[in-house]
């Protein structure tokens, strides 16, 4: 069993995943420009298994978080993914469209003014390339203006939110995606109910898991049963990486049980390095929450290397592999792997590599 063995309970021909990764590259109102289109298919004709399309927010109002960011709201965004799907289809390859809000990792600048969490605490100030600073202050990389103190978010608001996320799971099927993943990682607004570090409210939303297992039983309601349901979870945050796991701030064993009673099919397990243990824990993400379930698992975090992909399915035959950033300078990687052509991979490089359509 290796990258190259197909894995039939998602359909996939191997176990290789690209995994999304934000390009801010879409048009003004969402939708995929034809480079981006070309970037996708170009993907699928190189041998990958699954495409799981970048962070396509619900609405274009509070759930956006970059500017030119992708959106999937729309049967103008329908209309647009339809023959892109087909021709990743046609290549061979299964293809997800991840949906997201942004919560508090935005700005006004982009969302057009309302910034909400779980609760009205503001996030951290890690620096990165994402969140550059200036004059002391952690900025946006695209407004160059400095996170605000978020809104805690109304219970009105979170039938919306729910709502939206529904809806959008529906135009995803209407569009012919295989399947849908939830963006509850990262630190974006799913992953802040399930952390005590930022939900402090004092209403039944307090409970990590009331908003998550509402949002995913609506969303499993409204779906086929053929469409695949994946649910992305980190323990650490954009602006914050270095957070430790902790049962009593996030509590996995819940979460991920309750998940799967509400009809989650895949969990997709994202750490900055897959292969190390979590800060705090002598294990990994994926092995937490492979104790947890038998469900199959997206394993995703500094995985570079054919061999570093082969060991972890070893160690678990009901897993998958996602390559990140290795995908945008090299469009043929999975077909490298395959090839023995792995010293011809270009190591990814923020500078020369992020604002670039290969």
């Amino acid at each position: 069993m290796d990258l190259f063995s197909s894995f039939e309970k998602l359909g996939l021909r191997n176990r290789s995943v690209m995994a999304p990764l934000t390009r801010y590259h879409s048009s003004r109102l969402g939708n995929p420009t034809s480079e981006l289109a070309d970037y996708y298919i170009r993907r699928a004709k190189a041998n990958v298994g699954l495409i799981i399309i970048e962070s396509c927010a619900i609405n274009s109002e509070d759930a956006m978080g970059y500017l030119h960011g992708m959106q999937f709201h729309s049967k103008s965004h329908v209309n647009c993914w339809k023959p892109i799907v087909e021709k990743i289809h046609d290549a061979g390859a299964k293809v997800w469209i991840q949906l997201f809000h942004a919560g508090r990792l935005t700005v006004p600048e982009i969302t057009g003014g309302s910034v909400f969490s779980a609760s009205a605490k503001k996030a951290g100030d890690h620096q990165s390339f994402w969140r550059p600073k200036i004059t002391d202050q952690v900025v946006n990389f695209q407004t160059n203006t400095p996170y605000t103190l978020p809104q805690e978010i109304s219970k009105e608001s979170i039938k919306i939110v729910i709502e939206q996320f529904a809806t959008a799971v529906l135009l995803a099927e209407e569009a012919g995606f295989d399947g849908v993943e939830i963006h509850g990682a990262h630190g974006y607004l799913i992953h802040t109910f399930m952390t005590k570090r930022v939900n402090c409210r004092s209403d039944e939303y307090a409970e990590s898991d009331k908003f998550v297992s509402e949002l995913i039983g609506e969303c499993r309601k409204v779906m086929n049963r053929s469409t695949v349901l994946s649910f992305r979870c980190s323990i650490h945050m954009v602006d914050n990486p270095l957070m430790r796991y902790s049962k009593d701030d996030m509590d996995f064993e819940f979460l991920v049980r309750t998940l799967e009673q509400k009809g989650v099919d895949v969990f997709h397990c994202s750490q900055i390095d897959s292969k190390r243990p979590l800060f705090g824990s002598n294990k990994t993400l994926h092995k937490i929450v492979r104790e947890l379930t038998d469900l199959p698992i997206v394993v995703c975090g500094g995985i570079k290397s054919l061999a570093e992909a082969n060991s972890l399915i070893s160690e678990d035959i009901n897993s998958i592999i996602a390559f990140g950033r290795n995908f945008i300078p090299n469009p043929g990687l999975i077909d490298m792997f395959k090839n023995n052509r792995e010293s011809e991979i270009v190591s990814f490089d923020y500078e020369k590599h992020i604002n670039t359509i290969y």
